[in-house]
């Protein structure tokens, strides 16, 4: 994202907006056989690659679209905004129960912002599921 707007410290509005057209792009041409009096019938030989063009594109946005953008508003600093700057750095453990089922893990996690040095401390519960013998 450096090298698309030169700082961190964007909005990431014409990215979301050219991941959108894309996606929605391919979903149109994944839908295109479906729609009534399409030029592309179910059937014909265009079908088959048309389809195909139109699931990998979609997938290529999923991942490289969509999944940039999420990654910017989980490390959003709250205090410089800058994206892709706010990160775990420690993660103690303060308490653990065992239930019937699964394992339930408390967590003290610690964020810096690599660019301002904002800290912030924040309660992580996480859920582990015991192994089961299914056969």
């Amino acid at each position: 994202m450096r090298r698309l707007y030169g700082t961190f410290d964007h909005s990431l509005n014409r990215f979301t907006l050219v991941t959108l057209i894309v996606t929605l792009i391919s979903g149109g041409t994944i839908y295109l056989p479906y729609a009534p009096s399409s030029p592309v019938p179910i059937g014909s030989q265009y079908y088959v690659g048309l389809t195909f063009a139109g699931f990998f594109v979609l997938v290529l946005a999923l991942y490289f679209g969509w999944g940039p953008i999420q990654m910017a508003r989980e490390t959003e600093c709250p205090k410089c905004h800058y994206k892709f700057s706010f990160f775990n750095v420690q993660k103690t453990l303060t308490n653990t129960a065992s239930l019937s089922d699964e394992e339930v893990r408390n967590f003290k996690v610690k964020k810096v912002c690599e660019h301002c040095g904002f800290t912030d401390i924040f309660k992580k519960v996480e859920h582990h599921p015991y192994p089961t013998d299914d056969e």
